[in-house]
């Protein structure tokens, strides 16, 4: 088996493929397990066995080739455009400050170029950059680990199993084929540009706040004639837009701000799992919510700084929360209780992009992100009520005050003996008022906008309170499934409405278990131990391109001590 692992995924047979998938299958099932939720009271013992992590610089904070320890700046060119490590100021509720301007069809037209693309080339280039951000970053030195191990876990062979049963709505009971139709699927997941592509967007700006380029890879398109279409007109924010004018009853009660007086003399201070952290106190109320189909395989979900978001294998959305430290905090939220803290640091390479003209504009990643990484925040403006017509494709329900039966409010701040009841009840009360409160990114949103639908999607959403409960405190965080590697589409779940309302059943995502697809009634019947196999066979194929495409040639640039370009 050994040496069949290490074959070339290339010249594998379809009996050589389901071997392989048998077996990984049986090693995923063996490990994966997770770390329990530290319980308040332990935080003495916490910081003693971490409160020394940022000083060294021998801890590994990389992926499983152990790479933490080397210089990255010797084979790269220059400090990359994707790469800062300046910290940006998030806006409060309700200001408008740090919104760009309508962008037009004409200033866009005026910076389209046609650049030369080595996909390769560009795969190391962003892996050494993400490697680079992190050793650089104390903030993220010693602290955050980046680990892609060569075989699937557990968890996420489970949980991608499960989110597909979710998804079609049953559990099968027939086994997969593992056919060249099948393999098709699987080798051709990852995204190759041409080598000529149109760049749209290639610079920071105020009016495009992020180092993310956008591409158009259409054939023969040029400058000139590039159709630019409507949905690239927006106005662009990093954080959400909440009008103060007309929600300002809203923004009242959420005056009394929840925030913690920590603090540490290292860059990060530690309030997870500090019994005296008000903000982390609210995080483990909020995970006491959470529903819990079966002990013996389900665990609930945790929310700190530097830790994976593994959500469970159940559908979760409305009863998943977690609770940030923020920079109001004694803390500033450089603590491990603020999972919006990665969303800051540019450490994976994103870039937008459109693979044709049937197509509209997607997300993919340059860069391997592990699995329960956020990577992206979904903003916009707050809206409450009915949404119109022509926004539907675009809003996406954020708060409720009763959710699944479970009273977020009753839940969390009626527990708190220093919470203002007055406060609390007056908050329920505007909640209550029977209307649904959405994110609307049309006019006004981020580059999370662009992600596209998927029927296998490797994203989820999630939400994170900072400083209040109000919905002008929630935030919409989208968080890996599982490992997406590089040149692989960022994908969420629109729902089955979407797809038969606004796709008539036409979805175009390309995926095995999409409803266009020709393998469609197989997966929509394949069983659980098939499932298992086919997300092993995925990983197994995805993690040795990766390798042969990226990890090797680095490898080798770094023990020939040649420079990057040479």
């Amino acid at each position: 088996m050994k040496k069949l692992l290490s074959k070339d995924t290339k010249t594998l047979t379809m009996v050589q493929a389901e071997k392989i998938a048998a077996y990984l299958r049986i090693i995923a099932l063996k490990n994966g397990k997770r770390k329990p939720m530290p319980k308040i009271g332990i935080a003495k013992k916490w910081r003693k066995k971490n409160g020394a992590r940022e000083s060294s610089s021998e801890t590994s904070s990389e992926d499983s080739e152990g790479t933490s320890t080397k210089d990255w700046s010797n084979i790269i060119k220059a400090q990359p455009d994707g790469v800062t490590n300046k910290k940006e100021d998030r806006n409060g509720p309700g200001e408008t400050y740090g919104v760009g301007n309508l962008r037009t069809k004409d200033s866009i037209r005026k910076d389209l170029k046609v650049v030369k693309w080595n996909e390769e080339e560009n795969l190391i280039q962003c892996e050494i950059q993400a490697r680079l951000a992190i050793q650089t970053d104390p903030e993220l030195r010693g602290f955050y680990k980046r680990k892609i191990d060569p075989r699937i876990h557990n968890g996420e062979m489970k949980t991608m199993v499960r989110i597909h049963q979710i998804l079609v709505g049953k559990k099968g009971t027939l086994d997969i084929t593992f056919n060249e139709a099948l393999l098709k699927f699987i080798k051709n997941e990852r995204y190759i540009p041409p080598k000529q592509r149109l760049l749209m967007i290639g610079n920071k700006s105020f009016d495009w706040q992020t180092n993310v380029k956008v591409f158009s890879d259409i054939p023969k398109e040029i400058p000139a004639t590039a159709d630019i279409p409507n949905t690239m007109l927006y106005r662009y924010t990093n954080s959400l837009h909440v009008d103060k004018k007309k929600f300002k009853n809203l923004l009242d009660l959420g005056k009394t701000e929840v925030k913690c007086e920590c603090c540490h003399s290292g860059s990060i201070v530690p309030c997870w799992a500090n019994e005296k952290c008000p903000c982390y106190k609210q995080n483990v109320r909020l995970r006491g919510i959470q529903k819990i189909m079966n002990q013996m395989s389900h665990s609930r979900t945790n929310f700190s700084t530097f830790e994976p978001i593994y959500l469970r294998d159940n559908d979760s959305y409305f009863d998943t929360f977690g609770f940030a430290c923020s920079e109001s905090c004694g803390c500033k939220g450089r603590c491990t209780n603020n999972v919006t803290l990665l969303l800051e640091k540019d450490i994976y390479q994103l870039e937008v992009f459109r693979k044709n003209a049937n197509m509209g504009f997607g997300i993919r990643t340059n860069t391997a992100i592990p699995r329960g990484t956020p990577i992206l925040e979904f903003t916009g403006e707050l809206v409450q009520g009915k949404v119109p017509v022509a926004d539907g494709d675009y809003v996406y329900s954020v708060f409720q005050e009763a959710e699944n039966g479970e009273d977020l409010i009753s839940a969390t701040l009626m527990k708190d003996k220093k919470a203002n009841k007055k406060q609390v009840q007056e908050l329920k009360e505007h909640l209550a008022e029977g209307k649904e409160w959405f994110i609307n990114p049309k006019r006004i949103g981020n580059l999370a906008r662009t992600c596209c639908h998927s029927c296998e999607p490797n994203l989820s959403l999630v939400r994170v309170f900072q400083k209040g409960f109000t919905p002008a405190h929630c935030r919409l965080i989208l968080v890996t499934q599982e490992v997406v590697f590089p040149g692989v589409e960022l994908t969420f779940d629109y729902g089955a409405k979407y797809i038969e309302e606004h796709l008539k059943n036409n979805c175009l995502c390309g995926r095995a278990s999409c409803k266009s697809s020709p393998l469609y009634k197989m997966m929509d019947e394949a069983n659980e131990k098939s499932l298992e196999m086919y997300q092993t066979l995925r990983y197994h194929y995805r993690y040795n391109d990766f390798k042969t495409k990226v990890l090797d040639p680095i490898e080798a640039k770094v023990a020939a001590g040649t420079s990057h370009g040479e």
